[in-house]
């Protein structure tokens, strides 16, 4: 019984890796981490100033596409129907979609962009004890947050662009 215990769900030790395991442990962690904050959603402020949480999980994704996807086809489209996180469904202004669109798609983008410099924090240290303190969500070195930050600073620009082409705001908030 002990053994198939054991097979089902083996301790992960991570003071017996070599550096090499330890980094592969470590970026699957990062991975898992950054899809879960994704998958969470996040409050988007509405155009009247109300907020709602929204998840993103992919069929969100995928949900949320298809509804910017007919806001960009039919201009004259006023309303669609969704639904925020534990809420009922129900009808969503042209400008309270794009609102949640884009705050999901830049949080998304934030977000990834994040763990991608972890990523790349994690494949350069070659301290075990450095390693070993490598966790999703904490602060990385200067020249990464920078890097981060240019990255973000030209997305908006371009989703500035592209809300201007369709009518909506640029969030901002991450």
């Amino acid at each position: 019984v002990q053994r198939l215990e054991n097979d089902l769900h083996p301790v992960i030790d991570p003071s017996v890796m070599t550096i090499e395991e330890l980094r592969e442990y470590k970026l699957k962690q990062i991975s898992a981490a950054c899809e879960q904050d994704v998958y969470d959603g996040t409050v988007v402020t509405l155009p009247d100033g109300t907020q709602e949480t929204f998840t993103y999980s992919m069929q969100d994704q995928e949900n949320t596409f298809s509804l910017l996807s007919l806001l960009l086809v039919c201009p004259a489209m006023d309303a669609l129907p969704w639904h925020s996180s534990g809420h009922s469904c129900r009808m969503y202004t042209r400008a309270e979609l794009i609102a949640i669109c884009s705050t999901l798609l830049m949080r998304k983008t934030q977000l990834i962009t994040y763990a991608n410099a972890l990523n790349m924090y994690v494949n350069g240290i070659s301290d075990r004890n450095e390693l070993m303190n490598v966790e999703y969500g904490m602060e990385l070195p200067q020249s990464y947050a920078d890097n981060i930050a240019a990255i973000m600073g030209m997305t908006i620009e371009e989703m500035q662009k592209f809300m201007e082409q369709i009518g909506g705001d640029t969030p901002t908030d991450e």
